[in-house]
C-alpha cells in the first residue's frame, strides 16, 4: 500500500492458492492473481469523507467464503501539515493501516489509552527512516522486541512488539517499508508521550 498521485490510495495485491480439496493436484502456493487497486482521493483533505474507504478485510481462499477467517483493518485518520508531512493516527484495540507520504516528514501516532488485553496491529507504510517519527501515547512501555517477518514470496518486514506496564495489552508495529533499516534504528525512532 502507498499514497499514489493526487492523494489516492494504491493497494497492491498478490493472491496464492490454498489447497483445494475438490482438485486432485495440490495447488498450495500457486500464484492465482496479482495487481493493484487505486482508490481516488482516499487521502484528500479538501473533499468530503463520504466516498472514503474506511477499512480493508483480508480473507484466505476457501470453498465456502463464509467459513474463511477474516482479518479486518481500518485506515488511520490523516491530518495534513502544510509545513511538513501528515500526522497519521491509530487507536488501541483497532488493527490499523497507516500510510505516509514518501519524501515528507510524517508523524505516526498510536494512542494506546484504553488498550484491553488483546493484540493491536499497526502496519506502517511510507516510512522514511531519516525523518518520520512514531509516537506512542497513553501507556508506559515495559518491553520491546524486534523480529523479521518473512512472507511466502521471500519478502520481509520488520516487526516491533511492545508490551506495557499495568496491562496485558500488546502492540505489534509492522514497518512494511523498513527495507534495510536495522532494528536498533527502528527502536530509536519510537517516542513516548
Amino acid at each position: 500500500a502507498r499514497e499514489g498521485d493526487g492523494r489516492t490510495l494504491e493497494v497492491g495485491f498478490t493472491q496464492h492458492r490454498s489447497d483445494n480439496p475438490d482438485t486432485e493436484a495440490d495447488e498450495s502456493g500457486t500464484l492465482h492473481a496479482y495487481g493493484a487497486v487505486e482508490l481516488f482521493n482516499q487521502f484528500s483533505l479538501t473533499q468530503s469523507d463520504l466516498y472514503k474507504v474506511e477499512g480493508l478485510q483480508i480473507t484466505e481462499e476457501s470453498v465456502n467464503p463464509l467459513d474463511s477467517a477474516v482479518q479486518s483493518y481500518v485506515f488511520g485518520e490523516v491530518t495534513e501539515s502544510a509545513e511538513t508531512g501528515d500526522t497519521l493516527s491509530a487507536s488501541a484495540n483497532e488493527d490499523t493501516i497507516l500510510i505516509g507520504t514518501t519524501g515528507k516528514d510524517d508523524e505516526y501516532v498510536i494512542d494506546m489509552a484504553g488498550a484491553a488485553g488483546n493484540n493491536t496491529e499497526v502496519w506502517i507504510y511510507g516510512d522514511d527512516a531519516r525523518s518520520d517519527t512514531v509516537t506512542i501515547t497513553g501507556l508506559t512501555e515495559a518491553t520491546s522486541e524486534t523480529t523479521e517477518v518473512r512472507y511466502a514470496n521471500g519478502e520481509t518486514v520488520e516487526k516491533v512488539t511492545k508490551t506495557f506496564e499495568g496491562t496485558d495489552a500488546i502492540l505489534d508495529l509492522y514497518f512494511a517499508d523498513g527495507g534495510n533499516v536495522n532494528s536498533t534504528d527502528l527502536l530509536d525512532k519510537i517516542q513516548y508521550e
